[in-house]
């Protein structure tokens, strides 16, 4: 007779269910792990396609709210706060501020006084941000600060800075917060109802898993549990007239039985728990950018169901940001949603502080920037392609690298490619080439020593390009983050031969360990693409 399942818990409120603590386990288990060995999701969030995009809202609000008639005035004079919710590996705060700065130089003739603060709960991926080289210029010029910040935090505990050792309360805060929360709200709490016949019922998860020798071994907090957790969904009337002790969340959900006729929905109690303590931290004067897997239409909603709990180290499930728009635009504010949204990545803005009419430079560039082509577009492009790369002119490669902003990920994607079309390559292509990995060395930003293996391919297409100084530059760089590898100093040694520069070939070989070059001619090493 088979074993029983083993239950973890039975027919709990689903925003009190142990997923979330496995979660919060689990991330600060990986620290930065989590991204470069465990499978947790990135590239749509941390890639500089996207990081363009938010910074083009981003002005878009500032200049609205740099008006002599703003509904939320700027002080120029005090500091203004972006807050980056679970910043995870910090690339796409690296990516955003190096997007905006360069912008905000350009445009006006004053300085404003960005603080940009990267929050999370992993201990350890703060760590890893304070001891980064590429953040460390933001650390210097004060603008990049880290905090601790878990999305419970209730209104009366104020966001402690790390750096700078301030501790930011409503009274500190003296213009309107920017909030970007990046698959965020998808890991964090939600509830879940069902409306049949007419009627609200609350939706309880129980959560079991199959006997066997590994799960035999996993306590009910060990986040490797995970991979092996069954979940089943029981639905109870509600009877009390208020659900919540919030009654903005009580009308959204009177709002949805008014909606909806059947409907199972996820309901984000954890996003609004969030956004209403920076809201209360900036007294009702934020804009939110957001991007989760998630939905955003009534038909999206009521097609989606059951929570599906995605699988990848730790989980996540997807966002209602249909819940989350109707929720500002109720507050009095606004909610900003694309037009041909797509369940894997939902991307909105929202507005507290006025509605979408007082802030018309901040909605002209979310439709401009988000709403005509979102982040997911551009993946889907490349993923289209990816299979097909050798029927593709190089020139076009390098036009999309350039649509993504000098992506680093896609450009590592296509390096074979590139590799195998220099030499038929027009000496104006070869140039163009030349320009391109300068742009995106800039715009990138290591997680692991993994990655070296991009800046070492950085460096062969160069030696392809018989520009062997700047690939010496890249095969150097490689090393500074990997230490010393035999392959990138051979790599090394074949440059010093094409420059006739013997007695710095022979000294690549002697760090090499090899004591002669018995194959000057041979077949260059290259990076794995693993590392991303």
């Amino acid at each position: 007779m088979a074993a029983k399942h083993r239950f973890l818990e039975k027919k709990q409120r689903f925003s009190e269910s142990i997923l979330w603590n496995l979660q919060s386990e689990a991330y600060c288990q990986f620290g930065p792990e989590a991204w470069s060995y465990k499978g947790v999701p990135f590239y749509l969030t941390s890639n500089p396609y996207t990081a363009k995009q938010y910074v083009s809202v981003v002005i878009g609000y500032l200049r609205d709210c740099l008006k002599s008639n703003s509904a939320t005035p700027l002080n120029i004079s005090q500091p203004i706060y972006i807050f980056d919710l679970g910043a995870g590996t910090g690339r796409f705060g690296f990516l955003f501020l190096k997007e905006l700065l360069e912008i905000l130089e350009s445009i006006w003739d004053f300085k404003l006084d960005i603080r940009y603060v990267m929050t999370d709960i992993a201990y350890r991926n703060i760590a890893f941000w304070q001891q980064h080289p590429y953040l460390e210029k933001y650390i210097k010029r004060g603008i990049l600060d880290f905090a601790y910040y878990y999305h419970g935090m209730s209104e009366d505990q104020p966001i402690k800075l790390i750096l700078s050792h301030q501790e930011l309360t409503p009274s500190m805060i003296h213009n309107p917060i920017i909030l970007i929360a990046n698959y965020f709200f998808d890991t964090i709490p939600q509830d879940l109802f069902r409306i049949k016949e007419g009627k609200l019922q609350e939706g309880q998860i129980s959560i079991s898993v199959k006997p066997s020798k590994e799960t035999e071994r996993l306590g009910p907090e060990d986040p490797k549990i995970i991979e092996h957790l069954e979940c089943h969904y029981d639905y109870v009337p509600i009877t009390k007239a208020d659900y919540y002790s919030d009654p903005q969340l009580n009308k959204l959900l009177a709002a949805y039985l008014n909606q909806f006729n059947q409907a199972t929905f996820l309901f984000p109690v954890g996003a609004f728990q969030s956004i209403r303590y920076f809201s209360f931290l900036s007294r009702q004067r934020l804009l939110l950018l957001a991007g989760d897997q998630g939905v955003s239409t009534k038909e999206q909603v009521e097609a989606w169901g059951e929570p599906k709990v995605s699988r990848h180290g730790s989980f996540s499930i997807a966002v209602s940001y249909h819940a989350i728009a109707h929720f500002f635009k109720q507050c009095l504010g606004a909610g900003l949603l694309t037009t041909f949204s797509d369940p894997l990545f939902v991307v909105m803005a929202g507005i507290f502080g006025g509605v979408e009419e007082e802030y018309g430079e901040t909605c002209l560039a979310f439709k401009d920037s988000l709403d005509r082509f979102e982040p997911q577009d551009y993946w889907n492009i490349v993923n289209a392609i990816e299979n097909k790369l050798d029927s593709f002119p190089l020139g076009y490669l390098l036009k999309l690298i350039r649509l993504g902003n000098w992506d680093p990920i896609n450009f590592n994607a296509f390096f074979d490619t590139i590799r195998k079309k220099i030499p038929e390559a027009s000496e104006a292509l070869k140039k163009e080439l030349g320009i391109v990995i300068h742009q995106v060395w800039e715009h990138f930003y290591p997680v692991s020593s993994d990655e070296s293996g991009f800046i070492l391919n950085l460096g062969v297409l160069f030696y392809e390009l018989k520009k062997y100084q700047e690939a010496l530059l890249f095969f150097q760089r490689s090393l500074n983050l990997s230490g010393e590898k035999a392959s990138t100093l051979m790599n090394m040694a074949a440059c010093y031969l094409a420059m006739k520069n013997q007695k710095a070939a022979q000294e690549c070989f002697r760090r090499a360990k090899e004591p002669e070059s018995k194959h000057p001619d041979r077949s260059f090493d290259t990076g794995s693409k693993s590392g991303f």
